[in-house]
């Protein structure tokens, strides 16, 4: 029997005043503690050789190639680990001694939230103390980034004594130029990022059937990373000419008008650009559309270029995500020429029509796009799903991805979720677990399908839950690990859950919890505060912590839903598409 929308409508209302409530109440008292898409932009290899194709000829891809600011920065830093609980180092190379015990002194009187006391460790004291570790943190700066751009960082520990940074989280770390010689070299020169943060443990290694253990003494900070300043996308020329820098700066400045301009030119032979703020994480489509400009300003001649490109378009064997891309630069404009390629036979060239179509904005192209989300059979068909969370034409794409996440291809679902959040936001129950900072985002899906949990290990954390708002944990029910951070139980009929935290000197609780799992999850992940009725409002386990509890509860059927964790195929799915440009670092 399927659900009334209507009734979902009402259950997703009642499930957002349960999270926002903190639905859970304490059996004793506890001792206060203070809480603890791959970047975008990568790009494909190019050369700078004058391209040919005929899609290509009059854009500005005929007459420049992307110059500057367009490969992943690689960058590097050392820095101290906290929060190990017996399972750091004491150790640390002398070299790095003098800058990690600085970095704890800059990151204390820049903490506004941070209170002195008068028990307050050294820095050398921390250094040496086995709660913490000294690592080495690595990341990659996105092509194009912006001032304040988040990236994900590695983090993995210096010295072998250390034996886990399970629960760790780094200090506020200075991240420079990338150098594959000495610590000391690393540390010196200018500061492009800085990173810090809770470290997230990959869970999933064992679950994934790849039979390699986690290695504990590694791990991620997702969107750990910030660039401190923007990277300069450029532009150059084949041929020195001021007429064609001209050119090309008021192609691209036409086509986004923003203020400080988009482009400048600022050399006969190069012209410098500025991502507009709707393509910031998304530098890649950004770039790919500067490339497939005109650079002819007259009507007459992009008509009569759309009319060619439409028929080229229409060939089996063309090459048509180019000829596409080249049409979307022309406009509008094109699509009297194309519209009557939405009803051709062949798949690539329907799919290719109707994308232009779409980006530009005609009604006709949905239903294109629309049927080969719904194709199974479709090779399109997962970026169909993405594209339809970029419609400027919400309504129906909506319906569309809402039906879709009802369905039984996992993948499918994950995809349609993805596009959903940025299409209609409002379709979400959207929730920040955890402050200062923030530990992940929780978002609630209403769907009719088979309850999903869907975690992210790149980019953003957060926890999606498709079909979360019938989604509770079944009793009789016991989670108990070892070296786990909880214990969580409930006997047959009883209709809440029995929580324990286990800490290093003592056991604090029993807390319990309606059964409802994202109501849990929320309880798990939020810093261990009491709010002004004097009601605990979470227990502050990490991100990692909650998807590996939530794993296992799915395991044991506790949860009857399926669990899924972003995999890398995915990650480039959703990423941005692939612009011209060298694949190696820049420095």
């Amino acid at each position: 029997m399927r659900i009334p929308r209507s009734c979902l409508s009402r259950s997703r209302i009642v499930l957002a005043a349960m999270l926002s409530a903190g639905a859970i109440t304490a059996g004793c008292q506890y001792e206060k503690k203070k809480p603890l898409e791959r970047p975008g932009g990568t790009m494909g290899q190019s050369d700078t050789s004058m391209p040919t194709t005929t899609a290509l000829q009059g854009t500005i891809a005929s007459v420049a190639y992307p110059e500057g600011g367009l490969r992943l920065m690689r960058v590097r830093g050392y820095g101290l680990v906290t929060g190990l609980v017996n399972k750091g180092s004491r150790r640390c190379p002398e070299s790095l001694r003098n800058y990690i015990a600085d970095a704890i002194r800059r990151t204390r009187m820049s903490d506004p939230y941070r209170r002195k006391t008068g028990n307050e460790p050294s820095p050398n004291e921390m250094i040496a103390s086995l709660d913490t570790a000294v690592v080495m943190v690595e990341g990659e700066i996105p092509a194009g980034a912006v001032k304040g751009r988040a990236f994900d960082v590695r983090v993995t520990a210096v010295d072998e004594e250390t034996t886990s940074l399970v629960g760790g989280v780094l200090l506020q770390t200075d991240l420079k130029v990338f150098a594959s010689v000495s610590p000391a070299s690393v540390i010196e020169g200018k500061t492009l990022a800085i990173a810090g943060g809770p470290i997230f443990i990959n869970p999933f290694r064992e679950a994934s059937g790849s039979g390699a253990a986690a290695n504990l003494r590694e791990g991620t900070i997702i969107a750990g990373g910030r660039a401190v300043e923007n990277r300069k996308l450029t532009l150059a020329t084949y041929i020195e000419s001021y007429s064609t820098v001209r050119q090309i700066q008021d192609a691209i400045n036409a086509r986004f008008k923003t203020d400080p301009p988009t482009a400048v030119a600022d050399s006969p032979r190069t012209v410098t650009l500025q991502v507009p703020r709707e393509y910031r994480s998304r530098e890649g489509r950004f770039l790919e559309m500067v490339m497939h400009l005109p650079l002819s300003s007259s009507a007459a001649e992009n008509q009569a270029r759309a009319r060619l490109l439409a028929a080229e378009l229409s060939q089996p064997d063309a090459p048509h995500r180019e000829i596409a891309l080249s049409l979307e630069g022309i406009g509008k404009g094109c699509i009297e020429f194309i519209r009557p390629l939405y009803a051709h036979t062949n798949r690539q060239v329907n799919f290719a029509a109707a994308l232009t179509g779409l980006r530009l904005g005609d009604p006709a192209a949905v239903d294109v796009i629309i049927h080969h989300a719904k194709d199974e059979r479709s090779p399109l068909r997962y970026q169909a799903i993405r594209e339809l969370g970029e419609c400027k034409m919400p309504a129906r794409a909506a319906d569309t991805l809402r039906e879709l996440l009802d369905g039984q291809d996992a993948q499918v679902r994950i995809l349609a979720y993805e596009a959903l959040r940025m299409l209609d936001p409002r379709s979400v129950v959207q929730v920040v677990v955890g402050a200062d900072p923030a530990n992940f985002l929780l978002e609630v899906v209403p769907s009719q399908g088979r309850p999903m949990i869907y975690a992210r290990r790149t980019k953003a954390p957060r926890i999606a839950m498709i079909g979360g708002d019938q989604m509770f944990c079944k009793p009789p029910l016991l989670y108990a690990e070892p070296d786990g951070p909880v214990t969580i139980s409930a006997k047959a009929g009883d209709t809440m859950l029995a929580i324990l935290k286990k800490d290093p000197a003592k056991t604090l609780g029993p807390y319990f919890s309606p059964l409802s799992v994202p109501v849990l999850t929320k309880f798990l992940g939020h810093e261990l505060r009491t709010d002004a009725n004097g009601q605990l409002q979470g227990l502050g386990i990490p991100y990692g912590t909650v998807v590996a509890i939530l794993y296992k509860l799915c395991e044991s059927r506790a949860i009857d839903a399926d669990l899924r964790w972003e995999e890398p195929s995915t990650d480039e799915l959703l990423g941005p598409l692939q612009p011209l440009g060298r694949p190696e670092s820049e420095l």
